[in-house]
């Protein structure tokens, strides 16, 4: 069900179902419709017109494709080749993304103090955004522990980016309710839209690509992001400099 073309056919809030759908393949199959709705904060109409994109010809079919995925063990399969790198920038593209990203940069633009925060493979991503920034003469740093103290006074336009595949990790989400006791400002680049992140956020930049894992280890791809983090720091020297 959960291919590359049918992905490519949902909206913003069927993707935010196929983000419930897949982290609780363990109990969506023995959920009515309206608990699923419920859920992800959507209509049942939404929930039949995500079971149709995928190929289903309603709400009880694809509990029971969705159940013999389980029974048989199928995980999902590891994809290397160019069309789906193809297929996440063509949803990109699409999405309006460009302008969710300039909006960001004029915040950028105007920051005193900024600072990227990232977890595991989100931390080397904001690592290579400092880089970035660096090397339009612009000045930033990184956080990659997130009990990092914050015993001290960020300047009021301080500006924090979280990376964030699931949106969801809850030392992240600590820190940023205590950053923004600071009244600082917060942006996210997550996976999705519906997370506790992206909710606690000022502007969210969401990017739907398709999640792979191998066992416990996500190996989703971050093309996404480096494209996202390498235009925040182009537009925002552009905006610095007009």
């Amino acid at each position: 069900m959960f291919t590359t073309n049918n992905l490519k056919k949902l909206n913003d809030l069927e993707m935010d179902i196929y983000e419930y759908v897949i982290t609780n393949k363990e109990i969506v199959p023995s959920m009515r419709i309206r608990d699923l709705a419920k859920a992800v904060n959507v209509s049942t109409t939404t929930i039949l017109r995500f079971c149709n994109k995928l190929g289903c010809s309603g709400f009880t079919e694809f509990k029971i494709k969705l159940q013999l995925e389980l029974e048989t063990g199928n995980t999902v399969n590891v994809q290397s080749d160019i069309q789906l790198t193809i297929a996440n920038l063509e949803r990109l593209a699409v999405s309006g993304i460009d302008e969710k990203i300039l909006e960001a940069s004029e915040i950028l633009s105007a920051a005193k103090n900024i600072v990227f925060l990232g977890m595991g493979s989100s931390a080397i991503l904001c690592k290579y955004a400092v880089r970035s920034l660096f090397s339009f003469g612009i000045i930033a740093s990184y956080v990659d522990d997130p009990y990092y103290p914050l015993n001290v006074d960020f300047p009021e336009e301080t500006v924090f980016i979280i990376v964030s595949v699931s949106g969801d990790t809850p030392d992240v989400v600590q820190f940023i309710n205590n950053f923004k006791k600071k009244h600082g400002k917060v942006i996210s680049i997550t996976n999705y839209t519906n997370n506790t992140i992206s909710r606690l956020s000022d502007l969210n930049i969401s990017y739907y690509v398709h999640p792979e894992f191998i066992g416990m280890s996500n190996i989703t791809t971050q093309v996404s992001v480096i494209y996202i983090l390498e235009s925040l720091a182009k537009n925002t020297y552009k905006l610095k400099i007009r």
